[in-house]
């Protein structure tokens, strides 16, 4: 199932963080394949600019799905890990006071 163009937009527009750098860009990189392994790297790590370039890539048939499905996982598993620190911190701090 590839995503839409319509959708991918729909998402981006809603979860564009405001910093996004448009100077992330894989087509116009020298070497894209070595680029799109970066990006992969960032984006398993719970980076969400790479995350997004990496979509936007797929959608135009850089990156396969299989490797993107994968990327997924592991991004929303890093994003998960880190919203649970986050609610751990919240939580020992409410204890404090």
């Amino acid at each position: 199932m590839k995503l839409q163009d319509s959708t991918l937009e729909s998402w981006l527009a809603e979860n564009l963080h405001p910093g996004h750098c448009p100077h992330y860009q894989i087509q116009s990189s020298q070497n894209p394949e070595r680029a799109v392994q970066h990006f992969k790297i960032a984006a398993t790590a719970g980076e969400y600019n790479s995350m997004h370039e990496l979509l936007r890539t797929f959608n135009e048939g850089f990156v396969k799905r299989v490797a993107i499905d994968a990327i997924l996982i592991a991004y929303n598993n890093a994003c998960a890990e880190m919203r649970s620190e986050e609610n751990a911190i919240d939580t020992l701090e409410m204890h404090e006071i």
